[in-house]
């Protein structure tokens, strides 16, 4: 059975509540926030049943106002970056909001993942909602957004939900960082990371995703499991661009039911992820210095759209447009155990 409360945290700096959220089993325990509906904890056993926090986290409130390397936060419009910030809807062309040099990042400033959302508790779920009005960073059309948080068991279920009154384009994600080693600053390092895939997307000098190439015989190949330090010994040009670490859209095969698999020998705790979306960007966390952690002390798997509006018919990946007679709706789950 799952038990769900809140407690008030504090204030923002428009002295705002900020609480935290708690859905809470005898097998996990998942701490969510109304700024961003930000993950702020998860709780695992690990094989000493000792629960540990497997996610990377802030202590302070402001922090997550600012939140700039959207930990733990729900993304959207778009995840990812739109390239010169252009966004094509039928034949207009609408002009997003530049927050990442020449590029839309994350759905522009002040985006969804640094705003507060209203937050329902129900049953075994959270029920988070926030609306994005017309031309919000640039984004045609009126948005009902509504993000659930399910536990069942084991498992913690993302629904991301999202009405709009035209057309337009939704790419919505979780920017969670997990470390399974439940120990604070660690690296990712020994993690063992299996990803069922055979393409991966090439970026450019600004992390735009531009083209499909071949994994195999490349250090970003985990089509079998490896430790991710074997990526961080090898050399790649792709590699150097994205600041020695992975940012980088993989699309994922569809002969597995959970294409992401990842588990620490240490702790003994494993997750494996599934999905409905295309792709997933794969990031290591290259810039973590820069807010004061340790690059590559957490993995992010941003399950999404192949970026940038990215098109192809022999993969049958193209961008994700709705409009009022076609509702948004896409899901991930995290399953976490013991091995």
């Amino acid at each position: 059975m799952t038990k769900i409360y809140s407690k008030l945290w504090g204030k923002n700096s428009k002295t705002e509540d900020v609480y935290i959220y708690i859905l809470e089993n005898e097998y996990l325990k998942v701490e969510v926030i109304n700024i961003g509906a930000c993950i702020k904890k998860i709780e695992v056993k690990n094989d000493k049943e000792k629960n540990k926090n497997i996610v990377v986290s802030y202590d302070e409130i402001e922090s997550y106002e600012k939140n700039p390397a959207y930990i733990g936060a729900i993304v959207g419009r778009n995840a990812g970056r739109i390239e010169k910030g252009l966004l094509a809807v039928d034949n207009e062309i609408f002009q997003l909001t530049k927050n990442n040099g020449d590029n839309n990042l994350h759905g522009g400033f002040n985006s969804l993942s640094h705003r507060l959302w209203n937050i329902e508790k129900k049953e075994d779920r959270l029920l988070c909602f926030i609306k994005s009005e017309d031309l919000d960073n640039g984004y045609p059309g009126n948005l009902d957004i509504r993000v659930e948080y399910i536990l069942n068991n084991n498992e913690l279920l993302i629904e991301y939900h999202a009405n709009s009154d035209k057309k337009t384009y939704i790419n919505m994600t979780n920017h969670t960082y997990f470390n399974l080693s439940g120990e604070k600053n660690s690296l990712i390092y020994d993690d063992i990371l299996e990803l069922s895939a055979d393409y991966m997307m090439k970026i450019n000098e600004n992390s735009v995703p531009y083209e499909l190439i071949k994994l195999k015989d490349t250090i970003f190949d985990f089509s079998e499991k490896k430790k991710i330090r074997e990526f961080f010994e090898g050399k790649d040009s792709q590699k150097a661009l994205a600041n020695n670490g992975i940012d980088h859209p993989y699309i994922l095969n569809k002969n597995r039911k959970s294409p992401i698999i990842i588990y620490n020998e240490k702790s003994k705790i494993k997750m494996e992820i599934e999905t409905d979306n295309q792709a997933v960007v794969v990031y290591t966390a290259n810039y973590f210095v820069d807010i004061g952690l340790k690059n590559h002390s957490g993995i992010c798997f941003e399950t999404q759209d192949a970026p940038n509006l990215f098109k192809n018919e022999k993969l049958e990946i193209a961008p994700t447009f709705t409009d009022i007679n076609k509702p948004y709706r896409r899901y991930t789950k995290f399953k976490f155990s013991n091995f």
